[in-house]
């Protein structure tokens, strides 16, 4: 699944909407409510705004082109679950196609994961605010949090010279630490490792080895998610 920003025409008037699209680049459905600009710092506000403009030199869609919104559990006008954000952490690559720039890095994927997730959520705490939460106890912060679901993520971009075994116990030493002193209203963490280069030999093992205790979930994404 894809998505980007669209034009749709309802009536006499036309609104700008999130929109997905299946395998086969058909409209699957959009966002019950029209697209707003939100973000923690200046660059996520103008990143937004340029993806609006590229919108606007696409064709305009037609509302009557999308089915019910209740056709789908995967358009936020369901109830986003820690599995279902797994999924969506597993489909990463293919929400790269509508972002303005190459993704190069970790902060790139966090950016387009921020656009996906605050569509779901009225509330979301950046790496930014959790840190003022985690001085004092820890260097390590986390990308991203959610409160309503008590639901920290982190992204970490896998390169040729990560130490593999080194990252696996810096992460085991650290993040039951700050989750029970730091940050008692978060309950549980999801790791997203994205390997481009297919780094992790044995992705099957590296994820049992990650997954103890507070780490309820690890999603390694792969290049071509092999």
């Amino acid at each position: 699944m894809s998505w980007n920003y669209r034009v749709v025409r309802h009536e006499d008037h036309l609104r700008i909407y999130d929109v997905y699209y299946d395998e086969h680049g058909k409209p699957l459905g959009r966002h019950e409510d029209p697209t707003y600009i939100y973000g923690e710092s200046v660059e996520s506000l103008r990143e937004q705004i340029d993806w609006i403009l590229k919108a606007t030199s696409k064709p305009i869609l037609e509302a009557s082109d999308f089915p019910s919104h209740e056709s789908t559990d995967l358009l936020p006008s369901h109830p986003l679950t820690q599995e279902k954000i797994s999924q969506i952490l597993c489909q990463i690559p293919d929400y790269f196609e509508g972002y303005v720039h190459n993704v190069v890095n970790v902060e790139d994927v966090t950016s387009i994961l921020w656009i996906i997730l605050r569509t779901y959520f009225e509330k979301i705490e950046s790496k930014d605010a959790l840190s003022r939460f985690l001085s004092g106890f820890s260097p390590y912060c986390p990308a991203i949090g959610i409160p309503r679901l008590g639901l920290l993520i982190d992204i970490i971009w896998i390169v040729e010279d990560t130490d593999i075994a080194q990252l696996r116990q810096t992460y085991l030493g650290q993040i039951p630490g700050f989750l029970q002193d730091a940050l008692p209203h978060y309950r549980n963490m999801t790791l997203l490792f994205y390997d481009p280069k297919n780094m992790i030999q044995d992705v099957e093992a590296f994820i049992a080895s990650m997954k103890v205790g507070q780490i309820n979930d690890v999603v390694v994404v792969r290049e071509n998610n092999q």
